[in-house]
């Protein structure tokens, strides 16, 4: 089952999204702070991280991605202004669609699978 991480420092926006992680089967490690999400981060075997585009927040996935490179979605209010910060794998908007979100998780971790168990040995 895989893990992901979800930092949002609005309550009501991590418990809704917790709620759609937990539903469709995923493990969730609600995170609120920086801090805490580093931490729990770092004692987790997290698959993926969802980090909302807020102060404080935009240079966590850099941070984290120095940790373990895993796939990771931003939410952001408005994804055709937004740049792209460096550790980011997709911009996805807010507010959340379940079935959107959804399909781009499935799709970073079958991606993330593929890398990880390709073999990159010598060619005859």
């Amino acid at each position: 089952m895989n893990a992901i991480l979800c930092v949002d420092s609005n309550p009501k926006s991590l418990q809704t999204l917790s709620m759609i992680i937990r539903s469709n089967g995923y493990i969730c490690i609600p995170a609120e702070t920086t801090e805490e999400a580093v931490r729990a981060f770092s004692g987790s075997r997290a698959d993926l991280v969802i980090v909302n585009n807020e102060p404080g927040k935009v240079s966590l996935a850099s941070r984290l991605e120095r940790l373990r490179d895993v796939p990771t979605i931003m939410l952001t209010d408005n994804v055709e202004k937004t740049q792209k910060p460096s550790g980011v794998d997709v911009l996805s908007p807010k507010p959340v669609h379940a079935r959107e979100l959804l399909s781009t998780i499935s799709v970073l971790l079958s991606s993330a699978v593929k890398v990880r168990t390709f073999n990159f040995g010598k060619v005859a």
